[in-house]
């Protein structure tokens, strides 16, 4: 049975290895935040420019009825399934599979 070293405030000496280690990570880090906020900015810019300059027919009313109701379906749908998932674990089926051996 090995011990973790606590400090004074009761924390594990282990956590510190969480930190950011040298300057070098932080700057590979926020490289890498740069260019996803980046990538993120040019997808939203091309929505934008093909969605005033591509044209097309106009969406008639029940368009916007049915793409309202896929979508509260779908959020119907993935938040009864999650439902399960949560009803699932916390009444121990998922102990029952045997899954974890």
């Amino acid at each position: 049975m090995t011990a973790t070293k606590r400090n004074v405030t009761g924390a594990s000496a282990d956590a510190g290895a969480l930190k950011v280690k040298s300057g070098h990570d932080f700057i590979l880090v926020a490289i890498l935040v740069v260019s996803l906020f980046g990538l993120l900015a040019l997808s939203v810019w091309f929505a934008a420019y093909a969605w005033t300059h591509l044209g097309g027919d106009p969406v008639p009313a029940y368009g916007y009825v049915a793409l309202a109701g896929g979508a509260v379906i779908s959020l119907a749908v993935g938040g009864g399934l999650m439902a399960l998932v949560f009803y699932s674990s916390r009444h121990g089926y998922d102990e029952l599979s045997g899954g974890g051996n």
